[in-house]
């Protein structure tokens, strides 16, 4: 369920209410927020980055041109090479950073460059645990 709570957007699972109170009262949409809800890709409304942009190997770069893969994709440039530059615009770190991985080493982010680094520490700290494990 989404929902306006102290004037953010959220989200609620139904997993999660107990005991829910069943009303006879109804409410009006609010179009904006609606609008804003329906041009989303994703589950999350805060903490989303304003835009993402990325560079696709030559050699994957055929199956983002097929269809948009990366949530938002909203633009798409390439070079004389085949290289891509993909932009996702509105999107959370965690629609984003598992789907990069899941095309490494052919993907990676250029802006934000922290969204980057965070997905080194990820792979450094997943290839760390790896070396202790036996």
């Amino acid at each position: 369920m989404i929902a306006v709570h102290d004037d953010k957007i959220k989200v609620f699972s139904f997993t999660k209410i107990s005991k829910p109170k069943p009303l006879e009262q109804t409410f009006k949409p609010n179009i904006p927020t609606l609008d804003k809800i329906n041009s989303y890709d994703s589950i999350y409304f805060e903490g989303v980055i304003d835009k993402v942009v990325l560079t696709v190997n030559t050699c994957v770069s055929e199956y983002f041109l097929r269809r948009a893969l990366l949530p938002n994709q909203s633009q798409v440039e390439e070079t004389l090479d085949g290289m891509l530059t993909i932009t996702c615009c509105n999107v959370h770190e965690r629609d984003i950073l598992p789907l990069v991985q899941s095309w490494l080493p052919h993907v990676t982010i250029n802006e934000p460059s922290e969204l980057q680094d965070k997905l080194e520490a990820v792979i450094k700290g997943y290839l760390d645990n790896k070396k202790k494990s036996p």
